[in-house]
């Protein structure tokens, strides 16, 4: 049992030092990280040594595993995580214009004029969206204070 550990540390390490290009950049990147499961997975190291070597857990090392049966590569981070913005910046100012100069309109009218303005058609959970996230835009109204 300590020879097969003994083993593991080794060809851990090996696989570390195959990507010194990742390393001497910095840190190591998700993508890296990935090749490395699937490199300690092909030389025969069980999921729990890969999670404990490269401090990863279990639902990570299976996924990249998956990912790399079926597509025959390691997912990449490409482009950043998240929806892509639906409205560009010069868009968002526009939204803002029609905000200021009319601030009582409903979402829907809101989207319907930005539509008519971009000359596309926008939805109304893109409009609530870009009012609360990026304008920080809230429904609640200001008023006098209650003495």
């Amino acid at each position: 049992m300590e020879r097969l550990w003994l083993v593991l540390v080794l060809v851990l390490l090996v696989l570390l030092a195959q990507d010194a290009d990742a390393a001497t950049a910095g840190a190591i990147t998700p993508e890296a990280t990935a090749w490395h499961v699937i490199r300690a997975t092909q030389r025969g190291a069980t999921v729990a040594s890969i999670c404990w070597w490269l401090e990863l857990c279990r639902t990570t090392v299976r996924k990249i595993r998956r990912y790399f049966k079926k597509y025959g590569t390691v997912p990449t981070a490409a482009g950043g995580s998240g929806r892509r913005l639906r409205l560009s910046r010069r868009e968002i100012c526009i939204l803002k214009r029609i905000v200021d100069e009319s601030p009582d309109l409903y979402l829907d009218e809101l989207s319907s004029r930005l539509s008519v303005r971009l000359r596309k058609v926008v939805p109304v959970p893109t409009v609530h969206d870009y009012l609360r996230r990026t304008l920080g835009y809230t429904r609640k109204k200001v008023g006098p204070l209650c003495m």
